[in-house]
Formats: C-alpha cells, sequence, structure tokens
C-alpha cells in the first residue's frame, strides 16, 4: 500500500510510526502539508499534523481535493486545537473546568478572580507554557508568550 504520512515539520517525533508502517512493506512517504498542492497518488494519507494552529485546514482540503485520508477531521481539531474553545465547551456541557481568561496582548488586566499559582500557555499549542504565582509575573510573562510563539495567552 503507498501511505502518505502527512506531518507539520517535526519528522522526528514521528520516525517510529515511519518505521513501523515499512515494516510492514507499505511503500511509506513523508510530506510537509501544503493546503494548495495537496499529496496525491496515494492510498491513503496519513494526516498527523494535529500540532499546529491551522490544522484543521489540512482534512478540509483533503477533502475537497478528494483525498482519502485517515486521522482527525476538521471539527475534532478545531475543538483541540484552541484552548479556548475547548474550556468553553467544558462550561457549556457544565463540566468542572478552572475559571480562564484570554490574553490578545499583555496590556490586558488579570480577571480578579483568577487566583493563584496560575498556568499560562499558548493558545494554540503547548509551545510555551509556564506557571506563576504572583500579580508582578503576569504582564511580563504573557508578553514573552505573545512575542515567541505569535498566539494569544490563555491563563
Amino acid at each position: 500500500m503507498r501511505i502518505c504520512v502527512l506531518h507539520s515539520g517535526d519528522s522526528e517525533s514521528i520516525s517510529p510510526i515511519i518505521e513501523a508502517l515499512s515494516g510492514l512493506k507499505h511503500d511509506v512517504s513523508l510530506s510537509i502539508f501544503d493546503a494548495a498542492n495537496p499529496p496525491e497518488g496515494f492510498d491513503v494519507v496519513l494526516n498527523l499534523c494535529d500540532s499546529k494552529s491551522d490544522a484543521p485546514r489540512v482534512p478540509r482540503s483533503m477533502r475537497m481535493k478528494n483525498v482519502t485520508y485517515a486521522g482527525n477531521d476538521a471539527d475534532t481539531l478545531l475543538l483541540c486545537s484552541d484552548k479556548s474553545i475547548y474550556k468553553e465547551f467544558f462550561v457549556r456541557k457544565g463540566i468542572k473546568t478552572s475559571r480562564y481568561q484570554v490574553f490578545d496582548t499583555a496590556r490586558d488586566e488579570l480577571d480578579a478572580q483568577l487566583k493563584f499559582p496560575l498556568k499560562i500557555s499558548a493558545i494554540y499549542d503547548n509551545s510555551e507554557h509556564m506557571i506563576i504565582t504572583s500579580e508582578g509575573e503576569v504582564k511580563p510573562h504573557i508578553a514573552s508568550i505573545i512575542t515567541k510563539s505569535n498566539q494569544p495567552v490563555l491563563v
């Protein structure tokens, strides 16, 4: 079987999958996702592009080009890729979750109902996160994460 393993650029983390598929005598190719040119000519595309903020675009692109793929659908990726969306989903479903606030800039004021220690993280992935224990740490660390990740921050 001809299999394309679609990834977001970190091929080292998926090497065990490649080895397992190759060990089963499949013809395996690696490809980094390109919305304009999804992989063609394969029996199946294994979508492992779950860690990028634009991950929901991958299954949509595959569907539009009638490419057979395995992996999460766009709705699942959207729900899981934006931490504020799944926090709101939990709230709507009555699932207990900690209070939270989204910061687009470090100039926003911290919600007084949030209690320390607080975890702060980039909203779309886990590339940047930390625990803060005092009010004085809030703005500098939020500014740092926004700058490094180019994403809003979830507190």
